[in-house]
């Protein structure tokens, strides 16, 4: 990763240069709307030119946790707006596996944003996304183990793509599949 790329990374977070867009989640069943799934934007012109590029950067530089912990405040701080701590779709957020790795990860990180801003536990669903393969699968389970005893709900990503194949969703167990 390159010099520039990384300063270009820093600027976004240091600055918070995140805003949250929301794509909606519909049933395949009876194709209504589940909830929502927040995806991060950058707000300020920048040489990353993408949320794909950024999160890979991230990643490369060690800064995964950083970038998913700005995302998530963004996401949940905006989400409040229209959901409420009674009955409201569901907020899917992106999770990357690789940051239970980061020396920074704050296990308890959502559960106070969830608090300060009014929200269920039981309307977040974490999302584990497709792009990284999970390196400790023990260690995953048992944070999402922490997780679900608080009402999170679990969803896999794109299954069927990049690591959300047939071994995770055994796995994992989650609540919901989205498919690729």
């Amino acid at each position: 990763m390159s010099n520039s790329l990384s300063s270009a990374l820093d600027v976004i977070i240091e600055n918070k240069q995140i805003k949250p867009v929301f794509q909606p989640i519909v049933s395949l069943k009876d194709g209504q709307v589940v909830g929502y799934e927040a995806l991060s934007r950058i707000t300020e012109p920048s040489i990353i030119k993408d949320a794909e590029e950024l999160f890979k950067v991230a990643s490369e530089g060690n800064k995964a946790w950083a970038l998913e912990a700005l995302c998530r405040k963004k996401a949940i701080q905006h989400a409040s707006t229209f959901m409420n701590a009674s009955s409201s779709p569901k907020l899917f957020l992106n999770v990357n596996p690789i940051i239970i790795h980061d020396d920074a990860f704050d296990k308890n990180y959502t559960r106070k944003l969830v608090k300060q801003y009014g929200l269920n536990p039981d309307n977040i669903v974490y999302e584990i996304t497709e792009k990284n393969m999970i390196m400790d699968m023990h260690q995953f389970q048992r944070l999402l183990t922490y997780y679900k005893n608080q009402n999170y709900k679990i969803a896999i990503d794109d299954v069927g793509a990049g690591y959300s194949g047939l071994n995770l969703i055994s796995e994992v167990q989650p609540d919901y599949l989205k498919l690729d």
